[in-house]
């Protein structure tokens, strides 16, 4: 669980087991109009294979939150020639109050 900076944001990594395999969705909760005690919530499905999440990181002065995974490479039936196939990945979100 991560707390924006400010106190506005609290972001928090989820992971379950649909069937065999683990799946990682990120929720976010806007903490900036409380009222009645109501928070929004959001969750969002992450829908590639990762392998982990490395960390949460969201902007000090603004509402953007940076999401560090680590993922398997897709190697589209080539040969793999390295040691390792993964990849870091990096997705960015940002907060927008809709009306």
């Amino acid at each position: 669980m991560l707390l924006h900076p400010q106190g506005n944001y609290c972001a928090l990594i989820n992971e379950y087991r649909p069937k065999k395999s683990i799946q990682y969705a990120i929720e976010l909760f806007d903490l900036t109009n409380t009222n009645n005690f109501n928070v929004p919530h959001q969750q969002i499905h992450i829908n590639r294979d990762i392998i982990e999440v490395n960390s949460l990181h969201w902007e000090p002065n603004h509402n953007k939150l940076a999401v560090l995974t680590l993922s398997t490479k897709k190697n589209d039936g080539k040969a793999q020639y390295t040691v390792s196939a993964n990849r870091s990945g990096l997705d960015i979100y940002e907060m927008v109050h809709d009306k």
